[in-house]
């Protein structure tokens, strides 16, 4: 990923250095990078830069048309209005800087739905491992529909449920897959933003390293975001009489720090998962945001 990384920054900077903020031309480049460099063109055969569908969304994957939408224009904006708060707290950006951010955002958010083609790739490609485990949690309803699946009346009132809970914030900003393809995206924001090489850019590093730890630890709180998302799920199974294991929050959390152990996984591995964490390393986590916030 390290090429597709160095064109992406490419692409970046030649924009924010012109002052321009990313557009439909940008939009394809990046797309079509990172297409070929994730092989993935047989789940993304369409792209449209701006999305007429969902209203409410900047961007989505639609496993059903293999399509990928991003609202540029609304994107751009939300991202001005969070430079605008951040100008209100003291952090100032020039007109470099504000085109970065913006076109750093653009990319982050064609990666958060590449990686949601990657997922369903994983899945139905058959790659068994935790994070298929997770991808299944997160997408109950369209992995048995592009399976093939007969749904019956109770499942399809469990995917209603669920569909309705996804206007929740905390509930969608939770979902595994949404979780991993989050970080994913703010990580190659991080690193496309120590590739550019240019005094200009002032102290961007700072500020991408620490939306990214923030997005690491979004969500928790007295469990891990799996957890909450898993106890919501299997609950409403409870409740509309559908077969379960169990709701039991302190059950799961078992499971998931044995399964921790049983795979050697290291901090980064778990917060990607969204899997419990210490006290003491949400903490760490907290401080170094609170030093890097300073810096800028």
């Amino acid at each position: 990923m390290d090429f597709l990384k160095e064109q992406l920054a490419r692409l970046v900077y030649d924009y924010s250095i012109k002052g321009k903020f990313a557009d439909e031309q940008f939009f394809n480049t990046a797309i079509n990078l990172c297409i070929e460099a994730f092989d993935i063109k047989d789940y993304v055969k369409d792209y449209k830069a701006i999305s007429d569908k969902d209203k409410e969304r900047f961007a989505g994957y639609n496993i059903g048309t293999r399509k990928i939408t991003l609202d540029i224009l609304k994107q751009r904006n939300a991202v001005l209005e969070r430079i605008n708060v951040e100008k209100r707290a003291g952090i100032s950006s020039s007109t470099f800087e504000t085109c970065l951010k913006v076109n750093i955002d653009v990319v982050n958010s064609i990666i958060h739905e590449i990686m949601h083609a990657c997922q369903y790739k994983k899945c139905l490609q058959d790659e068994d491992d935790i994070q298929r485990e997770l991808i299944e949690l997160s997408f109950p309803k369209n992995l048995s529909i592009v399976r093939g699946n007969k749904l019956s009346k109770k499942m399809i009132e469990y995917y209603k449920i669920l569909d309705a809970l996804e206007n929740d914030d905390v509930f969608y900003a939770s979902i595994p897959a949404e979780r991993m393809a989050n970080i994913s995206g703010l990580e190659f924001e991080r690193d496309i933003s120590k590739l550019i090489s240019s005094s200009k850019k002032e102290k961007i590093d700072n500020y991408t390293d620490a939306r990214l730890l923030l997005g690491k630890i979004q969500s928790y709180s007295d469990y891990s975001p799996t957890a909450f998302v898993k106890s919501i799920n299997e609950s409403i199974k409870k409740e509309i009489h559908i077969p379960h294991e169990t709701s039991d929050i302190s059950v799961i959390e078992r499971r998931l720090k044995r399964l921790s152990k049983e795979n050697d996984l290291s901090l980064d591995d778990r917060l990607f998962l969204g899997f419990p964490i210490a006290v003491d390393e949400e903490r760490e986590i907290k401080r170094k945001v609170v030093e890097l916030k300073k810096r800028l």
